[in-house]
């Protein structure tokens, strides 16, 4: 298991969000593939966004990861994700914690 904290923003209908922090825990099950879940701040574009919507989240580096989000906190203002695609190696190579 490796815990990852990137630096980006969210790409929605074409614009980018605010510069956010997501911490991704990524782990390898035994067939060799790589997937990841966290937590994230919901930044003021993503407020009233519902569970199961597909979101992109671009580095600082330029990298693009794709998310699901699973679940929603609106009281705490925090989103539950699992990672839907490859998290780049360099930034985890980078950035592991």
């Amino acid at each position: 298991m490796q815990v990852v904290d990137l630096e980006g923003r969210f790409l929605i209908e074409g614009r980018e969000t605010e510069v956010c922090q997501l911490r991704v825990i990524l782990s390898t099950g035994g067939d060799g593939v790589t997937s990841g879940s966290g937590t994230m701040a919901l930044p003021l574009a993503l407020v009233g966004v519902a569970p199961g919507t597909a979101l992109t989240f671009r580095t600082s580096a330029g990298d693009e990861i794709a998310l699901d989000l699973r679940e929603v906190d609106a009281a705490e203002g925090v989103g539950y994700f699992l990672t839907t695609g490859a998290v780049p190696a360099q930034q985890r190579a980078e950035r592991t914690a």
